[in-house]
């Protein structure tokens, strides 16, 4: 399973629990979440974290987060498992940082 990847601008790393705290910076921005379900709290997103990693494990496929030539998170994406109408589904799913926006 590739953990990583990069192009000419971006790393792309597997979500993990290193990246919690990046992540909760997104999740906290109203800017952000106002496309998703509204800001999560500290508790949302370690259960946002819990479910995105363990889906990794159980589907083989999920998100990563994108990080600049700095280090700093650009944003998060991947395919997502979700259940749509009682069928299991699969969706693809993304945020960037406020400050990346053009």
């Amino acid at each position: 399973m590739l953990d990583e990847f990069r192009s000419a601008r971006l790393q792309a790393v597997r979500l993990g629990w290193e990246h919690e705290e990046m992540v909760a910076a997104i999740h906290a921005d109203e800017r952000v979440m106002a496309s998703h379900r509204g800001v999560l709290s500290s508790e949302e997103n370690h259960e946002w974290m819990e479910s995105n990693i363990e889906q990794w494990e159980r589907c083989g496929f999920g998100l990563w987060v994108f990080l600049g030539d700095n280090g700093e998170l650009v944003g998060r994406g991947g395919l997502l498992a979700i259940d749509l109408f009682d069928s299991q589904e699969v969706e693809l799913n993304y945020s960037v940082a406020a400050r990346c926006w053009r």
